[in-house]
Formats: structure tokens, sequence, C-alpha cells
């Protein structure tokens, strides 16, 4: 393994600015400091009543990030290629102070953007001692500030970013606002309400604040926390890994391995390979379990779930799947999930009691509580069990939190499975999502802080007051529960779920039986077809000969003749002398010469007729060789015929008894037409409701387990404590593993993002987590994934390359630069290149796909059966992007619109048109409208998108809306609230990295650029892959409205398909 592209990706996340972001938290009040006088008063801050000072969070040295862009462009003498820029701003460290204003070193984060930008030198690098050097720097920033001990000044960070601006020979011009102080505030506590409620609680409880005043503090610090440096998400995490992996590679797992490496050796295009389709769907490959569903999965669906789950020799440790918009990804993750979940609960057969689940006692956690001090007797789980632990991962908090609602919601499950009997701990899931919302505890979004104490708080609650004293309590009842715990319960538990398991089983003789039969039935296709293709040779010999055998007795006739003429001729001359035959053995007269010539030719035609006699002959005994073969050839093919007709007739029997739409020779011979690709050869609904059932009695097994288990619980409770940071850090490091694999026996799915995997799982060792699941791992850098899949065992990435991709905005001649340095190919330092892509390239079983490039793009195991759009929002994705492979599948929306309003204009701050806009208005008003007269309050704001390429567009556009929206809707009578209007600006007004993965009903697509071609840059960007048009058109459920200039966009790549559609 190349160490030199985990190096490579190391430098480049230093060269990344990360974006300060403003605050908007009625507790954090901010201080925009240009000049002294606007600096806080540590002494005597102003505050309303009931509120106090928790800390100052200090954001030091802020500069445009654009300026430093430039500044690189400068120093290493070459433009960047165009992108799209805006007002964001960065700056040199980040920092807290208490509240009298003094230094917390803890808190100090130092951004590594700045140092980076003062490493480039006359169009190089400075590579010497980088990691050294930066450190020096990253020390000396920290000590100047930790030497201070009194209480900050404003001439003291004057002074300080002075000294280091010259540290770094640093030439940009800072900010008007170089320095901001955010003032962090909460509720004031009484101390007799800050103390844990006791009596009946349990000696573990710790005293904290009121679970109310901790969630807002909370909520709080995770707005702070969200500008924290960006470099420290990943840096440190790939620190850790390269100094792993230096001394000693073996602890890299295959996964991580194949990641690096990308480079999957005898790629099988799994669209043009039957035989390797029929392999995939052997019932054997097929997961006992099944995610509960109204809808059977469709045919590449089970093909990929079969491809990542089964042990086959196309099993792979790092595997994708190709998803386009609407094909169904979340549905196979569901189904992957239930798999695993069943395969647990198998294991879990095994155990005469789930305390026999566990191995040794690695450590004692010690804690104070107000009853004195308790112990945590931490077990490790046997390799057996512990190896199905399930982490869903993505850069998108937008993705990774529709994965962890939709697994428990009610609604995610048909109504015939909404029975007490199949309810998950749903006590627990209704307290984080509403009652009466979910039917079980399958999943949680964990990762930063604020998710890990929301949870946590639901999830082993440790305080309890009068008014929540109803409020269910699983650490309470698990508690209760050890002091009755029944081996007979266990029993009958793991009876239930083996009953589902013999049940299955008998269905599963039948599909076996009939696989032996489609087996059977194939090989007679084969068969038959090498049948027919001899008899075709055969027929072509047989054809060839008798033009053989014609030729040679015309031959055969030729020599008769010329016997015959020849026996005639001496016959005369002999007649004409009778002493001819005499003459001619001495006489050289020429009417003797021409009677010996005529001897000689005589005997010479005998001689070749008794030889062509002999062919001939022979010829016919090969034709009637070859005859007797057709007819035996032919009798085979009847005998095949029968036999065929035999089997299919097996094959139709089962189709009718289970009213599936199996059809094997179009299913796995290339014949499959739309509407079977929709549906899966075993999808048919006895099948299903088996393995369904089964999925759910193996979450009933896991329920007995944890119900019955001491070990287990002692394990929860040190679990709970980890995400409260309330285990002494030494202790953690040993005991993180261990309590995350006993947490993922209660809760079999965790999410976070990447950004989050550093911290969340610093404690967890390599391959340590059984299942990985990466999703929109197209707009994924590779580096961002990097730590999660170094953790992980099995990994599955599922996204699209052709939609959005990750968002790059180093300049290029770095990447160029720092890939020469680490000797790196252009699949890395491509800009283009993702989590997906890099995962794609790695798996044997994929697809191509061709765009406007030399060569195909090779993509993962794709799905193809589209479930989202209207038919004409389809037709261009699908041509633009997919080669027309996709099936349309979506319900017909006939009264759906797709136009394109053509708007010319002048630009204004970048790219905005503001005539656009006056388009887009009526189209805005109309869907309010629409809104406020269907009054649902289970909607928060219309379901529209307003959508464009560029973020100066964007700004624009949510500029003129806050400004005008509300007004309009009132002079039309409107009746909607201002903070829906203000909502919807905020979350459906944006760039279309905004809204991937997201969908509504209407979407408006703002192009924006000057009419008169001051924008070529900026449109050539946006047409230069069909990414960016793909994703903004396949948002929209329903509506689509293209607003720009035809002149400027519509003859450009990928909108003039859109315009042919948009009429």
């Amino acid at each position: 393994m190349d160490i030199r592209t985990l190096q490579y990706w190391h430098k480049l996340e230093h060269f990344n600015p990360y974006s300060l972001q403003e605050q908007h938290n009625e507790n954090i009040k901010t201080f925009s400091i240009l000049r002294a006088e606007l600096f806080p008063n540590f002494r005597d801050p102003v505050i309303k009543p009931g509120k106090v000072i928790r800390y100052y969070n200090v954001y030091f040295g802020i500069f445009k990030i654009d300026g430093a862009l430039k500044a690189l462009e400068k120093g290493m003498g070459k433009k960047m290629r165009f992108r799209d820029t805006g007002d964001d701003e960065s700056c040199f460290c980040s920092f807290s102070l208490d509240t009298q204003g003094i230094f917390n070193p803890d808190s100090f984060r130092v951004s590594s953007f700045p140092w980076a930008i003062h490493r480039v030198r006359d169009g190089k690098i400075v590579m010497d001692e980088w990691d050294q050097a930066f450190h020096s720097f990253e020390t000396s920033m920290f000590l100047y500030l930790k030497d201070n001990n009194e209480t900050m000044t404003y001439d003291f960070l004057l002074k300080a970013r002075n000294y280091f601006a010259s540290y770094l020979n640093w030439e940009l011009d800072f900010s008007d606002v170089w320095l901001r102080i955010d003032m962090v505030i909460g509720d004031k506590q009484d101390p007799e309400e800050n103390k844990a409620i006791a009596d009946g609680a349990g000696d573990e409880i710790v005293e904290q604040a009121e679970p109310d005043t901790q969630a807002d503090d909370e909520e709080t610090d995770a707005q702070i926390k969200q500008n924290d440096l960006f470099n420290s998400f990943f840096v440190r995490d790939l620190e850790r890994i390269i100094a792993d992996v230096s001394k000693n590679e073996s602890v890299c797992g295959e996964s991580f391995r194949n990641f690096l490496e990308h480079g999957a050796r005898n790629r099988i295009d799994i669209e043009h390979s039957p035989d390797v389709l029929l392999e995939l769907m052997a019932p054997r490959n097929l997961p006992k379990g099944r995610w509960p569903s109204d809808y059977g999965s469709r045919f590449m669906q089970q093909v990929n779930v079969n491809a990542f789950l089964a042990d086959t020799i196309y099993e792979q440790p790092l595997f994708s799947v190709n998803g386009p918009p609407g094909t169904g990804k979340t549905t196979l993750l569901k189904d992957i999930i239930a798999a695993i979940v069943v395969n647990r609960a198998n294991a879990m057969c095994n155990l005469a009691t789930p305390d026999d689940a566990f191995a040794e006692e690695i450590c004692q956690i010690e804690t104070k509580t107000n009853k004195g001090l308790y112990i945590n007797h931490v077990f490790e789980l046997k390799p057996e069990i512990r190896r199905y632990g399930i982490l869903v991962t993505s850069n998108n908090n937008g993705a990774v939190e529709n994965i962890t609602h939709s697994l428990p919601s009610i609604v995610e499950i048909p109504k015939e499975y909404n029975l007490e009997e199949y309810q998950y701990f749903s006590e627990v899931s209704d307290l984080l999502f509403g009652e009466g919302k979910t039917w079980a505890l399958n999943a949680a979004a964990l990762g930063n802080r604020k998710n890990c104490t929301r949870f946590v708080e639901s999830f082993w609650p440790l305080n309890k007051d009068s008014k929540d004293a109803v409020r269910y309590d699983l650490n309470k009842m698990l508690r209760e529960r050890i002091k009755k715990i029944s081996k007979q319960d266990w029993d009958r538990s793991k009876a239930r779920f083996q009953a589902a398991l013999v049940e299955f089983d008998k269905e599963y003789v039948q599909i076996e039986s009939i696989y032996k039969h489609v087996l059977k039935y194939r090989q007679l296709q084969v068969d038959l077809q090498d049948v027919d293709k001899e008899i075709g040779k055969v027929k072509t010999s047989e054809n060839a000969i008798s033009e053989q055998l014609t030729f040679q007795k015309q031959e055969l006739e030729r020599l008769q003749q010329e016997i015959g003429r020849c026996r005639t001729s001496l016959e005369e001359m002999r007649k004409s002398d009778p002493l001819l035959i005499i003459k001619s053995l001495f006489w050289r007269s020429r009417w003797c010469n021409t009677y010996r010539d005529l001897q000689r030719q005589l005997q010479s035609c005998v001689m070749h007729q008794q030889k062509q006699n002999k062919v001939v002959i022979e010829i016919e005994q090969a034709k009637q060789i070859l005859k007797i073969n057709i007819e035996s050839l032919g009798q085979k093919r009847v005998n095949l015929e029968s036999e065929l007709a035999v089997e299919r007739e097996k094959l139709e029997q089962f189709r009718a008894k289970t009213s599936s739409h199996f059809r094997v020779d179009e299913y796995f011979f290339g014949n499959a037409n739309e509407e079977l690709s929709k549906t899966s050869p075993w999808g048919y609904s006895d099948l299903n409701r088996l393995r369904e059932t089964l999925f759910l009695e193996a979450l009933q097994l896991h329920k007995a387990f944890v119900e019955n288990s001491k070990l287990l619980r002692d394990n929860l409770d040190a679990f709970a404590k980890l995400m409260r940071r309330q285990i002494p850090a030494i202790k953690a490091k040993t005991a993180a593993s261990a309590l995350l694999q006993s947490f993922f026996l209660i809760v079999p799915v965790v999410s976070t993002t990447f950004a989050s995997v550093g911290s969340f799982l610093k404690d967890i060792p390599p391959e340590d987590i059984g299942y990985l699941f990466i999703d929109e791992a197209g707009q994924a850098m590779p580096q961002s994934a990097a730590g999660a899949i170094w953790r992980a065992k099995k990994v599955i990435a599922v996204g699209d390359p052709l939609q959005i991709e990750p968002v790059v905005t180093l300049h290029d001649s770095v990447i160029d630069a720092l890939g020469r340095y680490y000797s790196q190919d252009i699949i890395i330092t491509d800009k283009f290149t993702s989590v997906q892509s890099l995962s794609d390239l790695a798996n044997r079983l994929g697809g191509f796909r061709t765009l406007e490039e030399p060569d195909d793009l090779w993509i993962g195991a794709p799905l193809i059966v589209h479930n989202r759009c209207q038919p004409k929002v389809f037709k261009i994705s699908n041509e633009i992007a997919y080669n027309n492979k996709m099936i349309y599948a979506s319900k017909k929306r006939d009264y759906a619109e797709c136009t394109w309003l053509h708007v010319c204009g002048n630009s204004r701050n970048g790219h905005y048109v503001p005539e656009q806009t006056k388009e887009i208005l009526p189209i805005i008003k109309k869907c309010f409208k629409e809104y406020a007269d269907k009054n649902d309050p289970s909607q928060k704001y219309p379901s529209l998108f307003l959508i464009s390429p560029f973020r100066s567009v964007r700004a624009g556009l949510a500029t003129f809306f806050r400004n005008n929206l509300y007004g309009e809707l009132e002079q039309m009578g409107i009746a909607v609230n201002t903070h829906v209007v203000r909502a919807w600006i905020s979350n459906c007004i944006g760039t279309i990295h905004t809204f991937q993965g997201k969908q509504a009903d209407t979407v408006v697509l703002c192009l924006g650029v000057d009419s008169g071609g001051k924008g070529e840059g900026a449109v050539q960007w946006a047409c230069q892959r069909p990414n960016i048009l793909n994703v903004a058109v396949t948002r929209a459920q329903g509506n689509l409205y293209i607003v720009g200039d035809r002149s400027v966009w519509g003859n450009r790549d990928y909108f003039e398909t859109a315009l042919t559609y948009c009429t």
C-alpha cells in the first residue's frame, strides 16, 4: 500500500479554508470588532435578567477567503479555473475566554490555511519539515496567547495579530471586522434545582444540570462548534492513520487498502453478464431478512444486496452502488440492515443465555455519584456476536438525518406490522421523534456532542423530576428487570425466532428447487443453442459437400464422355485401316501418332475415371453421414425442446402459484423488459412476508437479549457515560470499542457525519465496525471518508458521480504541485474524484456510462429504475447523464409543468439578473397561495425550491424575497406567517449543493448570468459536465421551471437537451 496517498491528503487539508459562519441564536451575542470601542466589557457586561454569561468565543485574524485564493494564484504564478466566488471569510485561529475574559488553553484551534499560504513561494510549495514547521507555528500562537494571564484587551489582540502576520509574511488585508467575539449566554440556575433526584433512581446517577437548561446550552454549543476549524475534522485522523500504517502496514484492512489502491481487476459489466446475474440471484445468496414494505425489491436492488452480503466469488470488502436520483438507494440500505440483524439473531440462537455473548472483563470504570462510588464492569463481546454493528456516514447532514429518521418511522413499515408484538423499544424512539411516530429504536444519530447528548437523555436518562414522572426510562426498566431475569423468557424468544426461521426454510426449499429447474432450464437453453449451432454447421457442411459432389459428378461425367469419344475415334481409325494396330507399333507416320495419342488419352481417362468414381463414392458416404448427423441432431433438438417445455411448465406453475412476475428466460438471459426490471425473481408476496416476519422476530430476539443480560445493561450504562464524557480519557480508550459494540446490540444503526468521525470514533481501532454505509458518496472528498473506512470491515458506498461532486476550493496548482511531490496519479488529484468514484474504481461489478470524455466512465453496480420525477424531467436526466439506460417507474404526473422561461438582462453583484426574479415571483406567490389554502399543519412551508448554480444569484434572490415576498403575499390577501416566509427563504433558496438528496413538488432553476457575455467563464463552468443540471432538475417531483437567457444557455452542452423538453 502506498502511504503517500495519505500524506498527499493530509497536506491537501492544510490548504482547505474553513468558512466562518454567522450565528443566529438568541443565546449568542456577536461583537463585530473594527476598533477598540467595540470591544466587549468583560467586567461589566450587559445581559438580560435571568441570564448568565457562560463563556466567550473569539475568532481572531479574520480575512476574505477569495483574497487569500488570489494570493495563492500570485504565489503559484498561475490563475485558477473559474470558481463560484462569494464573500466567505476565514480566520487565523479561534479560542474561548471564561466569563472574566481569560484565555482558555483547551479551546485553542488554529487554521492551517494562512500558514499553508505562507509556504507557497515562487511558484512552488516548500515541503521541507512541513509537519514540524506547522506545529511550531501552532505552538508559537498558542504560547503567545497563553502567556497573557490577564483579561483579554483589544490592544493585546491587535498586537498579536500584527505579530502573527509578520511571522507569516502576511501581505493580505484583514477584513474590516478582523476580530469577532461571540458572547455565549445561558439561563441562570437555582442551586437547589441543580441537584440530581436520587430517590429510586439508582446508585449510578451523576449530578448534572436541569435537562431543559442543558439542552439549550448544548444547542448553543453546537452552533459555536460549527465554527470549529475545518482542518481539525480530518487532519488529526489522517495523522493517526499514517502513524499506525507506518508502524505496521498489516493493521490496514482490505476495505481501506482497496479504497487507496482503487484498481479492481477482472471487471464484470454486470448489465451484460447474465451468468453472473444468475449466480448472484441464487436462493443461497438471498438474505433471510427483509425490511417490511408493501413493495417488492427491484431486480438490480436485489442483485446489489446479494452481491454485498453473500459469500460468493463476487464478494468484496469495498462495494459501491451507483444510484441516480429516485432509484431506491435507501430501500437497498434498509434491506441490508434487515439482513444483518437477522444474521446476528441467528448467531444469538447459539447462546444458552444472553450473558454468554460476553468474553472477559476488560476494565472497570469508577464514577462518583450522589450515593458514593459506582463501578461499571466493562465486558468484551465475543467475536461471533460483535461483527454486526452498522455505521452510516456522509458529508451531508441531511442524508444522515434522512436515514436515521426513516428507519424508526412508523410510516416506513406496512400497517399490518404496527402491532404491539413487533414494537422494539418504541417508547424510547418516541421520546426522540414524537409520541406514536415510531415503531422501533433501530437507529441513533450520534457523532457530534449535541446529537450524543440529545440521544442519551432519551435513551438512558439519569435525571427525573416530577413533571416527567411518567416518562419512559429504559435505564430504570432494565435495572428492575435484572432482578427477575428469566431463562425461560430467553428460550421462548429464541423459539419464536427459530419457528419463523423454519417457516422461511420451508419456502426456501421450494425456491431452491425452482432454482435448480432454472439452472436446468438455462443449461437446456445453452444445449439447444449449441445444437442449433451444430445443426447449422452440419447443414453448412452438407451444402458445401453437396456442391462438391455435384462438381465431382460433373467431372466424372466429363471423363466418361471423354472415354467414349476416345473409344469411338479409335474404333473408326481401326475400321479404316485394319492393320493400324500393327503399324502403330513400328511406324512413325502422323496417322499412327494420332492413334497412339488416342490410346494414351483413353488410358489416362480410364485411370481418372476410376479415381473419380472413388471420390464420388467417398463424398456420397460423407454426405450420408452428415444426413444421419442432421437427423440425430434434429431428434436431439426435439428432445431438448420437450425437456424445455417440461421445465418451462414447472416454472410457469411456480409463477402461477406465487402470483409472481417470474420470467426466467427474460430475467437472466438478456431479454428483460422494462416491466420485469421493476420486479425481482424471488419478490413474491409469500416469501416477502416470511422474510419480513423473520426480521421482526430477530428484533424481538434482540429485545429479549437486552432485557435478560445484566452484563449488557452495565455496558450500556457505561456507554451513556461515555457519550456524556464522564469517563476519563485513558479508560475511554480501553473501553470505547466494547461499549460501542454493546450499544449496537440494542441500536443496530448509528449515524454520523464524516466531520465527527475523528472525535466520535477516536478510540475505535481499525476494522472494528462490522459494516459501514456511505451515503451521498459522490459529493464527499476521498480524504473525508478515510477515518470511517479505516475503522470498518465491510464498506458500501452509495451515490452517483453524475450528481453533486465534492466542493473543492483549493488552487489547481496547489493540487498539481502536491500531487507531483507525492507521485499521485490523475485519479487521486482530479478535483472531481470523490469517495464514490474511488469506490467505483475498486469495485469489480459495475457498468459503463459514456460522457464527453475520451474514455467511458466506469460506475459501481447500477440501480436503473427511477421513481420520482415527471416524465419530461426524467427524460432530461436520462439523456444527459445516463445514456438512456434508466427505466421510468414514477406515477404519471401529466399535470406537471416543464417550462423554460426566457429572460434576458444585465447582471448585478456577480451573476444575479433582477429581471429573472420578476418572472419567478408569480410562481412563488402561486405556490404560497396553494400552501395557505391547503393549511396542512405538518408542512412548515411550501414544497418549493429556488435553485441556482451560483452563490451570487442565490444571494440576490434571497435578498429580494426577504425584502419583498411578505408584502407581495399581503397584497394578494394570502395569510402566511412571517416565520414561514423566513423559514422558506432560509431553507429553500440556495445553490445546487444545498439540495442534494432532497426533493420538492416545484423547482425553479434560476440560471442568472449577464446577457451581454460577461459571464462566459461561469457558463462554461456550469456546462462542463452534466452534474449541475442533473441535480437541479431531478429535485422536482412535479413542476420544473428553468429561468434564463436561451441565447446564453440554450445551445450549451446538456442545457440544449433541457430546452428541447422544456417547451
